[in-house]
């Protein structure tokens, strides 16, 4: 309702305010005696599953495909498409509503032809957009003031200590239900954001691993171009022929991997692992074994059949294909040389 009221755009209903103040009164409790889910006991027992394990990496840089593998292994919990829509109540009205949402589905996403069904981990970033005004997804829906609402929601410009605070309040608030419905499993978290902000989440966890996988920064900058035009004409309520994609995609990679190599550079082996999606996407399962080994998780063994069995179900996928102009090519070197460079892609631009 922030977002709505600045945009000045009226729609009619309670905003999250009121929602929030609904849930905190003792009448809230004669219809669902534990408010959203989170009772006493089980917040705390919440609080004791281990930090979670992040996957980074910028947009279209193959951070889907290593959360959808991964995910595959019961020992993670992940984000599921009903903790997306619903993530105040997925615990309570989630499951009562688990038919209808799932025939809500859409078939694939929106930017490309990946599957999307009851089951499929999801990016918590629009989980978060549903209970936060800090997140870029406000950007997509109101784009007249894309700017203030993308720099915010992925940078955190322009907010203040208790903008951030009430944010990380929210997003614990999350991963404790997320655990909370997942027990015994360690959560496995994925979202191109967090790349621009590893330092805060190492506040909140000291002890979370990362995982991060890059890619041809051309192809990335490619496939951005179709990322945003996809999102826009799904979710803009308002016109956005005005935002520059090529300046808002330059930009951003480049602030946001310099932010990752800057705050993740003092990280442990078993702390930080890298990868390329071209070598996870010509031998996944060496590129597996490379994740357990740097981050010290056990029974790869165990969890094989699964990631196996996973990978041969996609093994027709087709990426969307895209080809570079050689004024494109200069653009990107132009602007990302130095990433170019340190991640060895000089012989593919």
């Amino acid at each position: 309702m922030v977002c709505l009221a600045q945009s000045r755009r009226a729609f009619p209903g309670p905003s999250p305010t009121y929602a929030r103040r609904f849930w905190c009164r003792p009448w809230a409790f004669a219809f669902f005696p534990c408010g959203t889910g989170l009772c006493g006991g089980e917040t705390a027992s919440a609080k004791k599953a281990p930090a979670p394990i992040f996957i980074l990496g910028h947009w279209r840089s193959g951070t889907t495909h290593l959360y959808n593998v991964l995910s595959k292994s019961d020992r993670f919990g992940y984000v599921s498409p009903f903790a997306t829509a619903l993530p105040w109540d997925f615990l309570l009205l989630g499951r009562a509503l688990a038919p209808l949402l799932t025939k809500k589905l859409p078939e694939h996403r929106y930017i490309d032809k990946v599957q999307v069904n009851a089951d499929s981990p999801q990016e918590d970033e629009i989980a978060l957009a549903n209970m936060t005004p800090l997140s870029f997804y406000h950007g997509l829906y109101f784009p007249k003031q894309f700017d203030h609402y993308f720099q915010r929601g992925v940078f955190f410009d322009h907010t203040n200590a208790t903008d951030i605070a009430q944010w990380q309040r929210d997003l614990r608030y999350l991963y404790d239900k997320l655990a909370l419905a997942q027990p015994g499993r360690r959560l496995l978290i994925k979202n191109p954001v967090y790349t621009a902000r590893p330092a805060m989440l190492r506040t909140l966890w000291p002890d979370a691993k990362f995982i991060h996988i890059h890619r041809n920064p051309v192809k990335v900058f490619l496939s951005m171009r179709n990322f945003y035009t996809a999102l826009f004409a799904q979710f803009a309520l308002q016109d956005w022929s005005h935002v520059d994609i090529d300046r808002v995609v330059l930009e951003t990679y480049a602030r946001m991997m310099s932010n990752l190599r800057a705050e993740t550079k003092d990280l442990t082996k078993n702390q930080f692992v890298e990868l390329s999606f071209d070598n996870f996407q010509s031998d996944p399962m060496a590129q597996i074994e490379r994740i357990y080994d740097h981050l010290d998780l056990p029974d790869l063994d165990a969890d094989r059949p699964v990631f196996e069995g996973y990978l041969e179900s996609v093994r027709d996928y087709r990426k969307n294909s895209f080809t570079a102009s050689d004024e494109v090519k200069e653009k990107v070197a132009t602007h990302w040389g130095e990433f170019i460079r340190h991640w060895g892609y000089e012989d593919q631009i």
